[in-house]
């Protein structure tokens, strides 16, 4: 005699529905990240552009503030890439820490004074889960 467990019938038709589904619908990674890593560094070059037309035309505090912070978000969103590709890059002059450091590997022990998007933040003062919740 044969015993039928109880879920049988239950798994059978959802093995069944599985056919159903497209999955081909479905984005492929490969092409997608891509397109949106152009699409947001297309963005920052704008709010880059954006931002040092309004620094050179003083602009008020407020416009100059607003469009910083959008620089930081388009900048955050691609990271991880300039991070990957270009690591020393982006840790001494994008987003490096605001203080200033003896270069390495030389004999002089050269200072590098601070620059890149930390040290605006400092500049501005801004708090950034206030800045998070209010552009997020």
């Amino acid at each position: 005699m044969r015993k039928i467990y109880p879920f049988t019938p239950f798994i059978f038709i959802l093995f069944l529905c599985s056919f159903l589904f497209d999955y081909d619908k479905k984005s492929d990674l490969r092409e997608v990240i891509p397109v949106q890593i152009e699409e947001n560094h297309q963005h920052l070059k704008e709010a880059v552009e954006k931002l040092k037309q309004q620094v050179h035309s003083n602009g008020s505090q407020e416009e100059v503030r607003s469009t910083y912070l959008q620089v930081r978000k388009y900048y955050k969103k691609l990271e991880v890439y300039f991070t990957y590709y270009e690591n020393d890059l982006v840790r001494k002059r994008l987003n490096g820490t605001p203080l200033p450091y003896l270069e390495e590997n030389t004999a002089d022990g050269a200072i590098i004074q601070p620059q890149g998007l930390q040290v605006i933040d400092e500049a501005f003062g801004i708090d950034f889960q206030f800045a998070q919740k209010k552009n997020g």
